[in-house]
């Protein structure tokens, strides 16, 4: 059937999305070049909030319709490099390695490959790898849905590609996402992305992305082998604006603008794996446990209920994680046998259904610390200057009951059902289910991008607009141990780039090949990516790209890395109208060293392919996708 959208009208207000100037001033006559603040009541240029700092309802009714367009996207991401640099910077060209195509024998497209080679025949060094995500953009055509299917690097036949481009399955489709596809032609409406959320940390799985779109559809794309069909609707009047996914898949969080009540809010999302597929058939549960972990390849999701944002009307961006990441533990994903005498059980050999099974994830059982119990939320507004903490321990503890507890409790989770009155429950069911406000921090400046720590779950980071670094203590509670909100402090900064729009994981370093508190944050004020690695106080730019093909980076994404040790760093490239690709670290085909092989094996450990021309540069330029509009957001994973 189709989803209309219903938006309450609001009286036309005209936003005149403007940069505020290289001081980043945010109101006043600092703010805008001298020129007094308009009256209370009336919306500063280019923003939602008046010169006291209150939501003008009719700016904000209005913004919420725009903000898929580049009325929208000028406002979430703020000014582009040359609010900064008038001039344009001298900044270094990389070297870009030659592409050639190989036709694949036939099967799909082909792709193009720039390392490694030749080309081994079928059979020899044939072990593959690839990563598939969506690239998010402004439509030039705005008849076609601005989503896109890429594939960010491919390993296969001797050969490896940094190039991002269609991927090959698809016989030369994909420029408008394959799911999207599939929703029209069942008659669904599709509006124009906003935004998209992935799990991470979840061992290289993560393969589903949930996104949002402007008529507040949420639906899930994937990748060849876990590409499932869900979407789901908001109540109307509610627009998302960011998502983020628990670590191992078990809830999706979206902010929404709630237009009718003018509020904020989170929409919490139960999901649970497909029963269906390549991943099902193989790896994952026999059957569907909702907010449980799993590995992404959605397959149930439910909308459990909305949680008001007290003091944040305009929420911009969400990120959280929990207490438990599959790779990270000792087992790096594996689960145990219930007598813990082996630990590489997949999860379809452990039914829940079995009591046996379900006493190994309670009190000293060998699975009783792979799963999470507890974990944080932090959520930012640009035009509240504020940053919400949420506790998750409620949605885990729940799942930890249900699941773990009486034969009782469990029985009522099978199977699961979208009555709010059944398991997984809405929250007007099980108010003691949804997640609960910790606390809320004000910015002296506007907070542009969030992201919460994988590896120690006790750090958050908020940048804003003038290029700092927050590093946020969230005192035990992403671990479930926390008891103070007062406790709750920024304790360190690390200066980054002007106006920084991105913050990524840093899934990998070449230095070590270690994962660690690191991240990659895109500033778009100084065209720039930085690599910071954190400590609990401060942290150090240990590596910058900047590069003249880089028009206007707003959004980045690092790699997995599956078999093959690369390091490719994925950038959505706005006014460049591109998704560009950059290595920054050597290649290593560490599944493909067949050495009675017809053609000599690429990319061994004892001759690892390098960057540059002279294989001394600390970057190379792997080429880009040219997107059919503006591109803002990028999400991917490794193809399961």
């Amino acid at each position: 059937m189709s989803l209309p959208v219903r938006f309450i009208a609001a009286t036309i207000v005209t936003l005149l999305v403007q940069g505020c100037g290289a001081g980043g001033g945010d109101g006043g006559s600092g703010g805008n070049g001298g020129v007094p603040d308009p009256p209370p009541g009336t919306p500063l240029p280019g923003d939602i909030v008046d010169s006291t700092g209150a939501v003008v309802p009719e700016a904000y009714q209005q913004l919420a319709t725009q903000l898929s367009t580049e009325v929208g996207i000028e406002y979430r991401y703020g000014p582009s490099s040359t609010a900064y640099h008038p001039t344009p910077e001298t900044m270094p060209t990389w070297w870009q390695p030659p592409s050639q195509h190989f036709p694949n024998d036939g099967n799909g497209n082909g792709w193009y490959w720039e390392v490694g080679g030749p080309v081994s025949q079928p059979g020899e060094l044939d072990d593959y790898s690839s990563n598939q995500g969506q690239v998010l953009f402004v439509a030039d055509d705005t008849t076609k849905v601005g989503v896109s299917d890429v594939t960010t690097l491919l390993m296969g036949r001797n050969t490896f590609s940094e190039s991002p481009q269609l991927p090959w399955v698809y016989y030369g489709e994909g420029e408008v996402d394959v799911n999207v596809v599939l929703y029209q032609q069942m008659n669904e409406t599709i509006g124009q992305p906003i935004a998209a959320g992935r799990c991470f940390g979840n061992s290289g799985w993560c393969a589903n992305s949930l996104i949002g779109y402007q008529n507040g559809v949420l639906a899930t794309s994937g990748s060849n082998t876990a590409r499932t069909m869900n979407l789901l609707k908001l109540a109307p009047g509610k627009v998302p604006t960011s998502i983020a996914i628990t670590n191992s898949s078990e809830f999706a969080l979206v902010t929404v603008w709630d237009t009718v009540e003018v509020k904020g809010q989170v929409a919490v999302i139960a999901l649970g794996p497909s029963q269906e597929g390549f991943v099902a058939d193989t790896f994952e549960w026999p059957a569907t446990y909702p907010g449980f972990r799993n590995l992404g390849d959605i397959g149930f999701a439910k909308i459990l209920g909305y949680v008001d944002l007290p003091g944040m009307v305009a929420p911009t961006e969400i990120s959280a994680s929990s207490d438990y990441s599959p790779p990270l533990d000792d087992q790096q994903g594996w689960l145990c046998s219930p007598a813990g005498d082996d630990c590489r059980v997949l999860a379809k050999n452990l039914p829940l259904s079995d009591s046996a099974n379900r006493a190994s994830f309670s009190g000293s059982g060998p699975n009783a610390h792979r799963y999470s119990k507890a974990g944080v939320a932090v959520i930012i507004s640009k035009s509240e200057k504020k940053a919400l903490f949420l506790d998750l321990e409620p949605l885990f503890a729940k799942v930890q009951s249900m699941y773990f507890g009486t034969q009782e409790d469990f029985d009522k989770t099978q199977p699961p059902s979208m009555d709010a009155d059944k398991w997984p429950y809405a929250f007007s069911a099980a108010p003691d289910f949804a997640p609960t406000v910790i606390t809320t921090m004000t910015f002296a400046e506007k907070p542009t991008a969030v992201r919460t720590s994988l590896i120690s779950n006790e750090r958050a980071w908020v940048a804003t607009q003038d290029g700092t670094l927050h590093i946020i203590d969230v005192a035990g509670y992403g671990k479930g141990t926390g008891t103070t909100p007062a406790s709750i402090q920024e304790v360190g900064t690390v200066i980054v780039g002007k106006n920084p729009t991105s913050i990524a994981y840093a899934k990998h370093d070449p230095a070590d090949g270690s994962r660690k508190d690191a991240v990659i944050v895109t500033s778009r004020g100084d065209r720039k990516l930085d690599w910071v690695n954190l400590t609990d106080t401060g942290g150090t730019v240990v590596r910058t790209l900047t590069d003249s093909r880089l028009i206007d980076p707003i959004w980045s994404e690092d790699n997995d890395n599956h078999g093959t040790e690369s390091y490719i760093v994925s950038i959505a490239d706005y006014a460049g109208k591109q998704l560009a690709n950059y290595r920054f670290g050597n290649v290593i085909f560490w599944t493909n060293t067949d050495m009675n092989a017809s053609v000599p094996a690429a990319c061994q450990s004892s001759a690892p392919c390098k960057m540059g021309e002279s294989g001394n540069d600390p970057f190379e330029f792997g080429g880009s996708f040219a997107t059919a509009g503006k591109p803002f957001q990028f999400t991917g994973a490794n193809t399961p």
